[in-house]
């Protein structure tokens, strides 16, 4: 009870002793505990040594409960309130200017006109260019329907474009507890705005915690706000990681990439990690982050699998196994494009010659 009042306090502010993010805002201050089961890998037990043991283990859950949580998952990631970017404005367009055209696209349309109204639909130009807006609407497949038509318009003779986007409203929430669960999140980030959703994300067949979540905010400034906030939080003795997200589907926040922390020192055998896994899921890339020059390891990397499915055959399996005198540790990394950049940046690293 002492621990979970201390992370509570996101307003009394607890800093991790982990130090600073790296490596894609994933390599400080890693979990104390693992949860799951412990598993020994051959040898730890010769050595007398034991894997880290969870401050906060997930609860046992009965079907019905199970059914709940997930049931109340799906519904608030298909409720992601979507965004779209309208661009080739030129500069000139206002912001009701754009809604009117908008509203044009489809005059007799009763449904449409609604949706488009001020209750409904927010437009917002990008300073300082403003020759593109951020349209906020009510649901996805709304979105969907705005980027068909916005082709139709033209602006100074040149047609625009759009494209479906989350910007500045979804936060990736990682490292969490196993214990933590929605009402927590929501208390945590309400101090900063107002909140659509958030979730903590769950395998669907079990109801199992996957260790991260998500926290859908109304507004980019208030998302904004909570971000800068979040800066070496412990919560629930979890050093938690808060970055940007750009799901734009409830199946894109299903991550398929792990993050691999506690790497032994001279472990760099991505080969050797790649058939390891493979023992219980398909695997396209494992990657280890290599100093530029020194090509010594940094103890952690990567492991991008073909599905979230994989994915999670491979954390159930290998979090917290004794691998090369380690007990390594895996957890979810964020579903967004920006991991994925990371990943081949560091291989691109891996494959790079060494210099004499």
């Amino acid at each position: 009870e002492e621990e979970g009042e201390r992370g509570e306090g996101m307003a009394r502010g607890e800093r991790g002793k982990g130090g600073g993010e790296g490596g894609g805002g994933e390599r400080g201050g890693e979990e104390r505990g693992g949860g799951g089961e412990k598993k020994d890998g051959g040898g730890a037990a010769k050595k007398g040594l034991a894997p880290p043991v969870e401050m906060y283990p997930e609860p046992e859950r009965s079907e019905e409960e199970v059914e709940v949580l997930v049931r109340r998952m799906r519904e608030k990631i298909e409720d992601l309130k979507a965004h779209v970017l309208v661009f080739g404005l030129g500069g000139s367009t206002t912001e009701e200017a754009l809604r009117a055209m908008v509203q044009r696209l489809a005059p007799d349309d009763a449904e449409w006109q609604e949706a488009t109204g001020a209750e409904h639909m927010h437009v917002k130009l990008r300073a300082p260019a403003n020759d593109s807006a951020i349209v906020r609407v009510r649901n996805r497949a709304m979105a969907n329907s705005l980027v068909s038509r916005v082709g139709e318009l033209e602006v100074g003779g040149k047609k625009l474009g759009a494209e479906v986007t989350t910007v500045e409203t979804l936060l990736f929430v990682g490292n969490l507890a196993p214990v933590v669960e929605d009402e927590d999140l929501e208390k945590l980030f309400s101090h900063y705005g107002s909140l659509e959703w958030a979730t903590v994300m769950r395998h669907e067949a079990t109801g199992r915690s996957k260790g991260y979540g998500f926290v859908h905010f109304s507004s980019g400034q208030e998302a904004s706000a909570a971000k800068a906030a979040f800066v070496n939080v412990v919560y629930k003795g979890r050093n938690i990681r808060i970055e940007w997200a750009d799901c734009t589907t409830p199946d894109s926040m299903h991550s398929r990439v792990l993050y691999m922390a506690r790497l032994p020192a001279g472990l760099s055998l991505t080969v050797t990690l790649k058939q390891l896994f493979e023992k219980e899921g398909k695997v396209k890339d494992v990657v280890i982050a290599l100093h530029p020059t020194t090509r010594q390891s940094q103890k952690f990397g990567y492991v991008e699998c073909e599905t979230p499915e994989d994915a999670e055959k491979i954390r159930v399996r290998f979090h917290d196994d004794f691998v090369h005198s380690s007990f390594i540790s895996l957890t979810y990394a964020n579903p967004s494009k920006s991991t994925l950049a990371t990943v081949r940046s560091l291989r691109s690293i891996l494959e790079r010659p060494l210099l004499p």
